[in-house]
């Protein structure tokens, strides 16, 4: 898969996601050994308006410390962030991608999905 940051071009995947929940998503491919993740597909627009691809979340922080996220990823684990820290008030997570073999290859966000009214009950019903 290329990167596309065209956002009149169709990214089916996060698109699909974005139409069904209102969800911002992102998916992200393995980019070395050391678990560096590269946005490739996104619904998530840059200052520019364009998709916000070819950015990465690097394995390791420049103090070197692990990145949160990636490390659960790499253990196969979900991570998912404090819904405080979005204003949507849901939980963004991430899921790892896995080859056939078990290997994870990437990992996929999804986050922010729009709040629906939920009906109000009547009473005795």
């Amino acid at each position: 898969m290329e990167p596309n940051d065209d956002p009149s071009v169709p990214s089916p995947l996060v698109d699909r996601v974005r139409k069904l929940t209102g969800a911002f998503s992102t998916l992200f491919v393995r980019m070395n050994e050391a678990g560096d993740m590269l946005r490739i597909a996104t619904n998530v627009s840059d200052t520019q308006g364009r998709r916000a691809t070819l950015t990465f979340i690097p394995a390791r922080g420049g103090d070197g410390t692990p990145s949160p996220v990636v490390s659960s990823v790499l253990r196969g684990e979900r991570y998912v962030a404090a819904p405080s820290s979005w204003a949507s008030g849901t939980s963004p997570g991430y899921d790892p991608i896995k080859d056939e073999k078990g290997n994870v290859i990437g990992m996929i966000f999804v986050g922010g999905a729009r709040r629906t009214k939920r009906p109000r009950s009547r009473k005795g019903s």
